[in-house]
């Protein structure tokens, strides 16, 4: 149930974000996050470094969901808005990197990756 709830907010932040006369250039950012989280995931979940529960769509050690969710949806926007000043850009990726992370401690704390 976390992994389609976090879906939802994930992509309602999506829809209410993107802009749609740029989508055709940023979708490619969360094609290449997807690709990229897909082989982390397989690699760590082969190795035992995590394991992923209650996923509902597994897709090479990763929940379908997680996927499509915030992976793509922070891929893509992570596109969109990509400052221009280096320090702008830097903290854009602290800022990321902390809502990424909260969603993953979420996950772990809800008991759904260990």
């Amino acid at each position: 149930m976390e992994w389609i709830i976090i879906f939802l907010i994930c992509w309602i932040i999506f829809l209410s974000l993107v802009e749609w006369k740029e989508l055709k250039n940023n979708i490619w950012s969360g094609l290449l996050a997807i690709i990229m989280a897909v082989v982390v995931d397989l690699a760590n979940t082969i190795h035992g470094r995590y394991v992923i529960n209650k996923h509902i769509v597994d897709i090479l050690g990763s929940s379908l969901f997680f996927l499509l969710g915030p992976v793509f949806v922070i891929g893509t926007l992570l596109a969109q808005y990509h400052p221009k000043k280096r320090i702008m850009t830097i903290a854009n990726v602290f800022v990321l990197f902390f809502l990424y992370s909260a969603i993953e401690l979420i996950l772990v704390y809800r008991g759904a990756v260990e």
